[in-house]
């Protein structure tokens, strides 16, 4: 029966939590927001508030809601008269704000909108705390003063967040997370540039990147205060709040309260995912006080909280910056490739790849639907010095693979594992053991020693030209996987990323220039079917 309920909900479009009487009745939508104005006068829609709704007469329990991150509630209610109260006050700044409001909810769409107009408004002491405690807004309210000067940099090898710090063009994050990158891609809401790490300073914890400024002339800048005294402002148990922008997730406000604090340092109660350290940090009230570090990755490491260093560290790295600009050209605005939006939220695939290759199949008679044929899930092919595994995140998480060590993404599985539906094109450098090294085993064996293959890898990976027909096709991202060795060598393979529909029959001819480090000028050239990644592209 409660099966049979819930398609009848899914016909109808209804959401699973809704009661039976519900579902049976005629019924209105109630759409419910939430807006403070904060100091500055900027109206905010407030997310995460949790409101009580019931009817009157009460027939049964308050149903408990929660406003999302525009602010806004919907759910269906029979026509009647209901009460609507937030289940906990919300502070904003010195104030606190409580609601309880009645409505009369019809057929077809109603709208109750919660704001100081009709709030209960007190001050807020600050002093309650646990169930029942005021609800606080600041991070909402500052993440809708803040959110466009927010941004992700990729480099090859990394992800952070960032924020715009100069008008100049200048975009500040954490030196950690951009290691010995110089050349980065900025991106912001909709569209990805290209910049250069201009000036970056371990001992400060900062990294300054150049942009083309007249690209970020209408954005706010999060500026230091550089006249102040340099330090942490911050006080233990203070509450704080960062802005982030983790790899293909929204844009978002933590909130958190300082730990420990030291001279330029402070903890924070908060962690964050990999890639979404290098944003802001503002105290409860606004004011920019710091930038969050990228968590060091130490086995023997049991701190909980990440780091956070005083924003007023990057005044001597920004007087750097301006000196580097003198006489310089900034990075083009050009706008670069960014994944698909509409297709940010692939289905994920439940069951083993069902990717078939035809000519594999045709071998042995079988054809490509045969549950029998030969399942080729990630190809590869070779040239020279490298093998290509060709692949969509979809092929890379079927079960069928999951072992293959061809799916092992290093820092970029986290990409790999919540992209859209995208073209993986993975260079991996040839291995080979050499005639000495097989003589070495052999000998070591008469002595009673067994030796693993002594390998050593043809070429490191160095970058990657695509090219459909003739005209050459930009990646989306070219990003390299680094692995350390035993001998503290690294190797280095390329991870670039295509649209699905760059290659295929429609280029003709398929080709893919390879480049070494040992070989930085001369191209290991590759033809790939097209056919072959019209196939490959099909497998979402």
């Amino acid at each position: 029966m409660r099966s049979a309920v819930a398609v009848a909900m899914l016909a109808l479009g209804l959401p699973h939590s809704l009661p039976l009487w519900a579902v049976t009745q005629d019924t209105g939508v109630l759409r419910i927001t939430v807006v403070l104005t904060d100091a500055d006068g900027n109206v905010t829609p407030i997310p995460r508030v949790v409101l009580l709704v019931s009817d009157n007469p009460a027939t049964s329990a308050p149903r408990r809601v929660r406003t999302g991150p525009d602010g806004a509630v919907e759910i269906r209610l029979p026509p009647g008269n209901y009460t609507v109260e937030s289940d906990a006050p919300v502070t904003l700044g010195a104030q606190s704000y409580a609601w309880t409001q009645t409505i009369d909810v019809t057929r077809g769409s109603n709208a109750l909108s919660l704001t100081p107009a009709n709030a209960e408004i007190n001050t807020d002491t600050g002093g309650a705390s646990g169930v029942g405690a005021p609800m606080r807004a600041d991070s909402a309210v500052i993440f809708t003063k803040w959110r466009h000067s927010l941004v992700q940099i990729w480099t090859p090898t990394s992800h952070a967040s960032g924020f715009l710090i100069d008008a100049r063009g200048f975009i500040a994050t954490n030196e950690r997370s951009m290691g010995d990158a110089t050349a980065v891609e900025v991106e912001f809401s909709g569209f990805k540039i290209a910049g250069r790490v201009i000036a970056s300073d371990k001992q400060q914890g900062v990294a300054i990147i150049w942009i083309d400024p007249a690209t970020v002339s209408s954005i706010p800048v999060i500026g230091p205060d550089c006249s102040a005294r340099p330090g942490a402002t911050v006080k233990y148990e203070q509450k704080v709040v960062t802005l982030v922008a983790p790899m293909l997730e929204p844009k978002s406000a933590i909130l958190g309260t300082v730990g420990r604090v030291e001279t330029v340092v402070f903890d924070v109660d908060w962690r964050l995912t990999g890639g979404a350290a290098g944003g802001p940090v503002f105290s409860a009230d606004g004011r920019p006080i710091g930038i969050t570090l990228a968590d060091e990755e130490r086995e023997d490491s049991r701190r909980r909280d990440s780091q956070a260093i005083a924003l007023s560290n990057a005044c001597s790295v920004l007087a750097a910056a301006e000196k580097k600009i003198a006489g310089a050209t900034a990075p083009p605005g050009t706008r670069l490739r960014v994944e698909d939006s509409r297709a940010a939220t692939r289905a994920r695939v439940d069951k083993p790849s069902t990717f078939a290759l035809g000519a594999s199949a045709d071998k042995k008679g079988l054809s490509p639907q045969d549950p029998k044929a030969p399942r080729l899930s990630i190809p590869t092919v070779s040239s020279s010095n490298f093998d290509i595994s060709l692949m969509t995140p979809a092929m890379a998480d079927s079960d069928a693979v999951r072992s293959n060590p061809r799916t092992d993404f290093g820092q970029w599985t986290d990409y790999v594992i919540n992209a859209p539906p995208v073209l993986l094109v993975r260079v991996t450098p040839q291995f080979e053991e050499s005639l000495w090294k097989t003589i070495m085993r052999g000998a070591a064996a008469t002595q009673g020693v067994g030796l693993p293959p002594l390998k050593s890898f043809s070429a490191n990976f160095l970058r990657l030209r695509a090219f459909c027909g003739t005209a050459e096709v930009a990646p989306i991202h070219p990003f390299t996987i680094v692995r350390e060795l035993q001998d503290r060598a690294s190797i280095r393979e390329g991870l670039y990323v295509f649209a699905v529909g760059d290659f295929g029959p429609h280029c003709g001819a398929v080709r893919f220039d390879l480049y070494s480090e040992r070989s930085p000028d001369r191209a290991d050239t590759l033809n790939v079917d097209p056919k072959l990644l019209a196939q490959i592209s099909a497998a979402q």
